[in-house]
């Protein structure tokens, strides 16, 4: 009995640490500087998705402040 509990736990913590495996972002922009476009690509940032949400805010806060009329984010 013993060994189907300590089994069934262990696979119960596998099964929650794959689920809750980071995931990762890359943001990127583009806006005219001296009348070129100029492409700004942020560093790839992972972690869980409170982290995510985070870099897709600043990545569209660093946009607005270089008046970028759009920004993309592509998850993985």
């Amino acid at each position: 009995m013993k060994k189907i509990i300590s089994t069934t736990t262990f696979l119960i913590a596998l099964a929650v640490s794959i689920s809750s495996c980071n995931k990762c972002i890359t943001c990127e922009y583009t806006y005219k500087r001296d009348l070129k476009d100029t492409t700004i690509v942020r560093p790839q940032v992972c972690g869980n998705s409170t982290e995510l949400n985070n870099e897709e805010l600043s990545a569209k806060a660093a946009s607005a402040a270089n008046f970028a009329p759009d920004y993309s984010c592509t998850k993985k």
